[in-house]
């Protein structure tokens, strides 16, 4: 038997738990564990090649729309849009 103590409003009481109530809980506590444990297997099983397939899909359709990347001819010279801002334009966003 297991005992202890428990407070309620502010008495003091000792409760008994026998031990086949402490292995029945720590076996349900395994139980559910390990289900949750086939539960995440399986939606790896059937997640993991959907996923692939997917990524698959998307690099064969995708394959001829991409960019072609341009080095710039100088690294010293930084490529930047600028416009200037009238006075009257920036006291009118206020």
């Amino acid at each position: 038997m297991f005992r202890y103590v428990k407070y309620e409003n502010g008495q003091r009481r000792v409760v008994t738990v026998p031990r086949w109530a402490i292995a029945l809980g720590v076996v349900a506590a395994m139980l559910v564990g390990f289900l949750m444990l086939i539960l995440a297997a399986g939606v790896a099983l059937v997640a993991i090649p959907a996923v692939a397939i997917a990524a698959l899909v998307a690099a064969w359709f995708g394959r001829g729309r991409r960019a072609p990347v341009q080095a710039p001819s100088d690294p010293d010279i930084i490529d930047a849009e600028y416009r200037i801002v009238e006075r009257h334009e920036r006291d009118t966003d206020r």
